[in-house]
């Protein structure tokens, strides 16, 4: 009976270890279960990661900017095959202080700036020349982690030479438009108005601030406008305008003769954009060609009236002018013997 009872109470802690094993297999099942979860959360983690790293290297590869990553100390940590036309960089260059590597003449200029963006976290723009005399901006920025811990710098490289190329060249055409004493104009292809300078605010009467915006119309003639509605549709059907004669009306509201010259503008991919008209008062010039037609009608009337024989001859003898008495004495018509 005893031993009965002790191969009962034996089987009773067999059955409680076994339930322990049990209990302790649940366990490890479970955390079989989280590792293999964690384990696929890695490997998706290891495929984002090569992904976002072969992205980030074909950025780096592909952009044309000259970036240079600097680590606190200054030292080499990446940079970008562009990079290399402005500083003689090796694969081996990496965890090198970029103090030793010959760089451009402002390598002083660059490392200071570096030294003072790591301590004010304020990003510095500058311009400088390369070698070969090409204008870049360069551009410092704090690097920043994702815990947002400030872990060096990075250097970018822009190039602006056809900026600066263009904008003097504008700069040289601004000057040159509104130092012009001719009026130009230059309207977009409704009609609005978009450039108006000192020659034509002295020329129309009209401030620069009252006419951008405005309608070119206000300045045309109602026959002017028929007219300078068929040079816009020539222009933009690739055609070049002849120069033309036309009358304008003044802010005061008098009438104003003036020589136009008429040209298309078009934008980066040759669209047509606007019109610009080179306007010059020949007002001065009219009212003399006025006064000496006036002054030829008085003589021809005298030279008619007189009982003289009156004649005028070029250089080389061609009768230009005679007056009725020469043509009656001659036999023939005025006309007949010019």
């Amino acid at each position: 009976k005893f031993a009965n009872e002790e191969a009962m109470s034996m089987n009773e802690e067999l059955q409680s270890a076994n339930e322990e094993l049990e209990t302790s297999k649940e366990e490890v099942q479970s955390i079989n279960e989280e590792l293999t979860t964690v384990n696929q959360q890695l490997e998706a983690k290891v495929n984002e990661l090569e992904v976002l790293n072969n992205d980030l290297g074909n950025l780096l590869t592909s952009t044309h900017i000259p970036t240079l990553f600097l680590d606190r100390d200054l030292r080499i940590k990446r940079f970008t095959p562009a990079a290399t036309t402005l500083f003689p960089l090796l694969p081996t260059d990496l965890d090198r202080p970029l103090r030793d590597i010959s760089g451009p003449s402002d390598l002083e200029s660059l490392l200071a700036d570096a030294r003072r963006v790591l301590t004010q976290l304020t990003p510095i723009d500058s311009e400088t020349l390369s070698a070969d005399g090409r204008q870049f901006l360069r551009r410092i920025l704090p690097y920043r982690t994702q815990e947002d811990r400030i872990d060096g710098v990075v250097i970018t490289y822009s190039d602006i030479s056809e900026l600066k190329r263009a904008g003097e060249a504008q700069r040289r055409h601004s000057a040159v438009m509104q130092t012009s004493g001719d009026a130009i104009i230059v309207h977009d292809l409704q009609g609005s108005i978009l450039a108006w300078n000192h020659g034509a605010e002295s020329m129309y009467g009209y401030a620069e601030s009252q006419m951008l915006g405005a309608d070119v119309k206000a300045l045309l003639t109602p026959h002017a406008r028929v007219a300078h509605a068929e040079i816009v549709a020539r222009l933009k059907a690739g055609e070049r305008a002849p120069g033309e004669e036309a009358t304008r009306r003044r802010h005061d509201g008098t009438l104003l003769e003036v020589s136009v010259s008429s040209s298309l503008i078009r934008d980066d991919e040759g669209k047509p954009v606007a019109v610009a008209l080179t306007e010059r008062d020949i007002s001065p010039r009219k009212q003399a060609e006025a006064k000496l037609r006036e002054s030829e009608e008085r003589f021809r009337t005298l030279a008619d009236s007189a009982p003289a024989l009156i004649w005028l001859a070029d250089e080389y003898g061609a009768l230009e002018f005679v007056n009725q008495e020469f043509a009656r004495t001659c036999g023939h018509g005025a006309d007949q013997l010019k």
